[in-house]
């Protein structure tokens, strides 16, 4: 019994996004990581290695290593597979083809000539924008695997009871620790992985620059490096701040540096990334559970939208499991108020001759209530009167300086939202004026002429004029 709430509550758990679980698969080795979610972030809870007994029977193997490492049922993963599985490539495309970007994408993978685009199961997303004079240009990462290898690993883990969520490269992840460095200006960072390196340049959380390149020869890498540097500071007016190269040789790091004549250090010398140090062989997995910002998923969507409509349906269901149980906890604690209340009520409704002293107290207490709502009313209007005259105030100056020097006025009537000016104008270019000069005032939408004739005062013919003023 006991067994079995631990595993409703890990299943619990995992649907609801608190524990997240990644695997990765590197070679013959197989690691995971089991990470704690909580409001400001997320905790590692678990990191654990061990080899794969037998890859020909690899349900088996892994089934072997969560038995002997993973003390917890596992329900909901993300995998991570070997960059050599995958074809990753990185492309440049104008920024007005952005509604081709699909067909250039199968295009390159074509073009590469190594399978036949119906075995792939390929994704691609927009990882960074530049702009090189007044044209844009968007940076695309393309990730593509074999169909077969993709399925294989779904059955897997689908056969052992585990939904996978998310399927990546290990090629992509690890972009997600850098992004969102606080900088001045962008920084140039390197991850020597040994299989590959990975090359990029960021400025908060937008890829300038990223490239993926296999060189092993460190003449020709480090050329590679300055060259990469290079074009960027002569393509771009943005300030490079520094240069971080991780698990370089220190001679290495030199090298770039009087080559390129921008500060260029260790990355694993800084404190924020001491940590890298100790937990390089799960910098994938680390990378990974940081966030969706750079992440490829290469998992089907029908697979995909399967798991995560589940977990929503669960998790709607889980809310409102909860909602129902603090409306019945609420319920009973209130009953015997809810009682007390309807007795009160219907001692009220019955109108008895004599009341009970808590009845009594009750119908005191509700008419004083009634008064101080009355008099709040009466203060809230009393002072909405006056609650705009000094808009008012700066309104009627303005509209009186605005008066040509042949207008005159005879009333002014202040309304809410109008103002209505009675007067008179010696003649029309005047009370033209007169209204242009108003027009220009800031704090009026609107002039309205509610009448205009030509009278006769004092011997002369003059305009006499009604308008309203919207405020």
């Amino acid at each position: 019994m006991k067994r079995l709430a631990l595993k409703i509550l890990y299943f619990t758990l995992e649907y609801l996004g608190i524990i997240e679980v990644i695997f990765q698969i590197k070679s013959s080795n197989i690691l995971v990581g089991i990470f704690l979610n909580y409001l400001f972030g997320k905790k590692p809870l678990k990191l654990v290695s061990g080899q794969l007994v037998d890859r020909n029977r690899m349900e088996f193997s892994i089934q072997r290593f969560i038995e002997k490492n993973v003390d917890i049922p596992i329900y909901v993963a993300n995998l991570i597979l070997p960059s050599e599985m995958f074809v990753n490539k990185v492309i440049t495309i104008p920024a007005v083809a952005r509604n081709k970007i699909e067909s250039v994408v199968v295009s390159t993978i074509e073009s590469i000539g190594i399978f036949d685009i119906s075995s792939l199961r390929y994704s691609y997303k927009i990882v960074g924008h530049y702009r090189v004079k007044d044209r844009a240009f968007f940076k695309v990462l393309i990730s593509a695997i074999k169909v077969s290898l993709l399925s294989e690993y779904v059955g897997y883990f689908r056969n052992l009871g585990i939904s996978l969520v998310r399927i990546t490269s290990a090629t992509v992840s690890n972009v997600n620790i850098f992004l969102g460095i606080s900088s001045v200006g962008a920084i140039a960072i390197a991850v020597n992985k040994q299989d590959e390196i990975l090359i990029s340049i960021l400025s908060g959380n937008n890829i300038l620059k990223f490239e993926i390149t296999e060189i092993s020869d460190r003449n020709v890498l480090e050329n590679y490096i300055v060259s990469f540097i290079s074009d960027f500071v002569k393509e771009r007016s943005m300030f490079l701040e520094k240069v971080l190269l991780f698990y370089f040789e220190p001679d290495f790091v030199e090298r770039v540096f009087d080559r390129v004549n921008i500060i260029t250090i260790s990355g694993e010398m800084l404190p924020e990334f001491s940590w890298l140090n100790e937990n390089f062989f799960y910098l994938d997995i680390i990378s990974s559970s940081r966030g969706w910002h750079f992440i490829i998923n290469i998992l089907p969507k029908k697979d995909f939208l399967t798991t995560v409509s589940e977990m929503v349906l669960f998790r709607t269901s889980f809310i409102l499991t909860l909602l129902v149980i603090l409306g019945v906890v609420f319920v009973a604690s209130t009953r015997n108020e809810v009682e007390r209340y309807n007795t009160i009520k219907k001692g009220i409704e019955e109108k008895i001759t004599v009341a009970s002293p808590e009845v009594e107290r009750y119908i005191r207490v509700i008419e004083i209530k009634r008064k101080m709502e009355e008099y709040e009313k009466s203060i809230s209007s009393f002072y909405n009167k006056f609650a705009n005259k000094q808009r008012y105030f700066y309104t009627l100056y303005e509209i009186f300086t605005a008066l040509d020097e042949n207008t005159w006025l005879k009333s002014v009537e202040v309304l809410p939202k109008v103002i209505k000016v009675k007067g008179f104008s010696e003649n029309s270019e005047s009370f033209h004026n007169t209204i242009k000069k108003i027009s220009k005032v800031q704090r009026i939408s609107n002039i309205e002429i509610l009448s205009l004739h030509e009278i006769s005062y004092e011997g002369k013919k003059v305009l006499r004029f009604e308008l309203g003023i919207g405020l």
